[in-house]
């Protein structure tokens, strides 16, 4: 058995005479036989094109003999399991009987009349089955794993794509190694790209450099590149629901590529793909490469070179934001790394930039956008609504700790839990990995989960069973509320208007958490002015902001400069918010519990609040939002 299926419950087995895998549920497994330890299996050795006249098998003329040298790093592997030894699954090794003599029975050993006393303890054959679990992913397979896997062939194809690319982007050339020179090694990094159904769309194969063998001041200096913010895209969309923005979706094929080496930075020849005659040679990088420490940032750098000479500005307010503007036309690009969402009210101009875009870069262009970094993107114009939802990866994280089959629950957590610190930590359990998971999610569209997440996170260096218990609770109420998401929909509201919600779990943060929240909103006008090309004052411009609060003493604070007993700790920065009210250019006003979104994000909520706060939010799923709407008498298509 080399694993399960995973469309059915069944086996996959390996049939060790014509290597191939078959899918069965009727298996009788022989605990003595052992056919591995004998007999491996052998496996034809990958056939790859490698063209020796392309420019990663270049070499100056006059090269000399290579030297070794004493301080290189990186054995040119490509197995994780080698250079990452947390990643290697070490199964518990069986005691092989001798089943060529049967068992003698001492004649010596007294016979007891007495009771045999058993023990009641809970046997403990396989350790713990969910640890195991949660180790394997066939999605993202090892070189040999791959090379061994039915998708075999697949994997081939993908590794000489991204050889090719490698040689088409001029990545690098096979030189002698330099005396003194630090030389880093390399790994394939293999993927299976599935789409917002599961369903697999490409194998992916890219050969990463191993960059935590890389020295600073020698392989690199800067390493920092922006990433783009995820509250610029909220805004964004939002004004695209407001005004029917057209909505497209990019991805620039082999972007790290593009960026200039600014070091001399050397690595091993790509596994698979060594040169016939010169296989001791190492590649000096003149392009940066997937995994060296600089390559977001040259491609970054590159990328803004790029879009400036088509005109875009650069925002101030988020750097991964580029805008063009023509007239009353505009472009705004959103960037996050490789993958971009473009917004427009000109299908023109779009096209034009397009065009001229795909000049400068391998494209993959999606004019319906349906998946963005994990987020799936639902989009009905007719209704005015886009829709952000994780459905697929949380059906990945339900998976991969077993949880895909359970019961849904209705609460995050057990109602009244307190949990305390493990004096002995179960190293088995996955709880770091699943806090992992569940933190994206809860920052992106499940906010009804970020108390569970953020409570359960106090725990991560001292948990137990206990604490497991709480995790796998909690991935129960993501199985029944699994389709759950972010729903942007058109108001009679402007699209400019803000308004915040503040709580706090108790009383003088209060008035603290609306003056951080104060901070935010001035940041968000700077970036809606900047978006719709309009002057940051005067202070009129973006009507209408607010922040509400539940607790009538911190309202108060912010609108009058009173002290006393209960106030005098409190730091002068958080005053800030009081000059703000009176310069109205933010409005603080009082609101009821019950009309309180944030009161989920403070306590262990049960159903009912938790149901209630996620409607005052559009934290819903596409049924839940049409019995919303179907209640207020509004009208939705199913």
């Amino acid at each position: 058995m080399v694993g399960y299926d995973n469309n059915s419950k069944a086996y996959r087995l390996l049939d060790s005479e014509s290597k191939k895998i078959v899918i069965s549920r009727n298996v009788i497994f022989d605990e003595k036989v052992f056919p591995f330890r004998t007999n491996n299996v052998q496996l034809p050795e990958p056939t790859f094109n490698a063209d020796v006249s392309n420019s990663l098998f270049q070499s100056p003329s006059g090269s000399t003999t290579p030297e070794r040298v004493s301080g290189e790093e990186g054995s040119g592997t490509n197995e994780r399991e080698e250079e990452n030894p947390e990643h290697t699954e070490q199964l518990p090794e069986i005691n092989q009987t001798n089943n060529n003599h049967p068992p003698v029975l001492a004649s010596h050993i007294p016979i007891a009349f007495s009771r045999p006393s058993r023990s009641c303890g809970k046997p403990n054959y396989y350790g713990n089955p969910v640890a195991h679990l949660s180790k394997h992913n066939s999605d993202e397979p090892t070189y040999k794993q791959a090379l061994s896997s039915p998708d075999r062939q697949q994997w081939l194809d993908a590794m000489q794509e991204e050889f090719n690319s490698l040689t088409q982007h001029n990545v690098g050339r096979l030189v002698d190694i330099p005396n003194g020179a630090h030389v880093i090694g390399g790994m394939w990094q293999l993927k299976i790209k599935r789409d917002q159904f599961g369903e697999i769309i490409k194998y992916k194969a890219r050969w990463v450099a191993f960059g935590n063998h890389q020295i600073p001041g020698i392989d690199f200096d800067q390493t920092y590149a922006s990433v783009g913010l995820s509250d610029t895209l909220w805004i964004l969309f939002t004004l695209a629901v407001h005004q029917d923005h057209e909505m497209e979706q990019f991805d620039i094929a082999t972007a790290f590529l593009n960026g200039r080496m600014e070091h001399d930075v050397y690595i091993r020849q790509v596994t698979g793909f060594e040169h016939p005659q010169y296989p001791n040679r190492v590649i000096r990088l003149d392009q940066s490469l997937y995994g060296t420490r600089q390559a977001h940032r040259q491609f970054n750098t590159d990328l803004k070179e790029k879009l400036l000479s088509l005109r875009f500005k650069n925002s101030l307010d988020d750097d991964s934001l580029y805008i063009f503007r023509e007239g009353s036309e505009f472009i705004y690009i959103h960037m996050h790394v490789d993958n971009g969402l473009v917004f427009s009210n000109s299908k023109v101009l779009l096209s034009h930039f397009k065009h001229q875009f795909s000049q400068i870069y391998t494209l993959k262009w999606n004019n319906s956008p349906s998946l963005h970094l994990g987020l799936k993107i639902t989009r009905n114009r007719s209704n005015n609504t886009i829709t952000l939802s994780q459905e697929h990866y949380l059906k990945d994280v339900l998976h991969r700790f077993g949880m895909e089959h359970s019961n849904g629950n209705t609460t995050p957590l057990p109602n009244n839990l307190s949990l305390e610190k493990a004096s002995v930590i179960n190293n088995e359990l996955p709880y770091q990995q699943a806090i992992g998971c569940l933190s994206y999610a809860a920052i992106s569209t499940r906010p009804d989960i970020t108390y569970a997440v953020n409570y359960l996170a106090r725990f991560s260096s001292c948990y137990d069973h206990t604490h497991w218990a709480a995790v796998k609770h909690l991935l129960r109420y993501i199985k029944g509320t699994i389709d759950r998401g972010i729903i942007f929909s058109k108001t009679d509201e402007s699209a400019t208007k803000i308004s915040a919600y503040t709580d706090a779990d108790y009383d003088s943060s209060e008035y603290m958490v609306i003056s951080d929240a104060a901070k935010h909103i001035l940041w968000m006008r700077r970036m809606i002015c900047t978006i719709l090309h309009t002057p940051i004052e005067p202070a009129d411009i973006i009507t209408d902001v607010d922040i509400f609060n539940d607790n009538n003493g911190a309202v108060f604070l912010s609108q009058e400069s009173a002290i006393n007993h209960r106030s005098k700790h409190i730091d002068i920065r958080y005053h800030f918010i009081r000059e703000l009210v009176k310069s109205y250019r933010i409005k603080t006003q009082q609101i009821d519990t019950k009309a309180m979104p944030a009161d989920m994000l403070t306590k262990n909520a049960g159903a009912i609040v938790i149901n209630r706060c996620c409607k005052l939010i559009n934290n819903l799923s596409k049924n839940e939002y049409i019995r919303r709407n179907a209640e207020q008498g509004g009208l939705l298509d199913s």
